[in-house]
């Protein structure tokens, strides 16, 4: 009875005795391992730029250079008024153009998609141009949106430079304005002449006249 008394105590003593020497190799490793990870971690910072956290930040400024400053686009109040009064008499016009309209069916000679240029000068839909007698239609459909902006105009262009810049600002002699944009969203309708076209129907663009800046465009095919 003793002599197995005396073995269970080695047991017990040998498992006490490997369990200390697996604390401790788990320690080393556990040691070895988080200086891996430290070094590491420095590697991937100074690859990236970082700054590590003993080292004094650097102030970085924010502040633009004066060319780089943004231009606020707001019209005069005498401006404003000016074309509050021209987009009227547009709205006025679209709105029997429109009514005259209603029941004819147009053929399609040209259409295109507005192109996203960027945030806040951008529009977005479809636009069809058709015949009208002696005239003809530019039809924005009925998904047309566009940002809003100041002293804005739908316009004929002959070719040139319309997207891949921020802001688009356009040669004004290859340009035609047709009127004032009746809204900002939604169908509506502008009438020109069949000369006018064909000498600018490179494209339809929504067009800031005040700081021409172009805020969609769409090439006609």
């Amino acid at each position: 009875m003793g002599f197995i008394i005396w073995l269970l105590k080695d047991f017990v003593y040998s498992v006490h005795k490997l369990r200390l020497i697996f604390i401790f190799i788990m320690y080393i490793c556990m040691k070895k391992l988080c200086i891996v990870l430290l070094a590491l971690s420095s590697f991937i910072l100074a690859s990236c730029g970082g700054t590590p956290a003993s080292q004094d930040a650097v102030p970085v400024s924010t502040d633009l250079p004066a060319e780089q400053a943004v231009v606020e686009e707001v019209l005069s109040p005498e401006a404003q008024a000016a074309y509050d009064a021209e987009q009227a008499i547009a709205q006025e016009a679209e709105a029997q153009l429109a009514e005259e309209l209603e029941w004819v069916e147009l053929t399609s000679v040209a259409s295109g998609s507005f192109v996203w240029i960027a945030p806040g000068h951008n529009a977005d839909g479809a636009v069809t141009i058709s015949e009208n007698g002696d005239n003809l239609v530019i039809d924005l459909d009925s998904s047309f949106v566009s940002d809003e902006g100041p002293d804005l105009y739908v316009i004929l262009t002959q070719e040139q430079t319309l997207t891949w810049a921020d802001p688009v600002q356009l040669d004004t002699s290859k340009i035609i304005r047709v009127a004032p944009l009746v809204s900002l969203t939604g169908e509506q309708k502008y009438e020109i002449s069949k000369a006018d076209f064909e000498s600018h129907g490179y494209a339809v663009a929504i067009w800031c006249n005040e700081f021409n800046v172009v805020f969609g465009a769409a090439t006609l095919n």
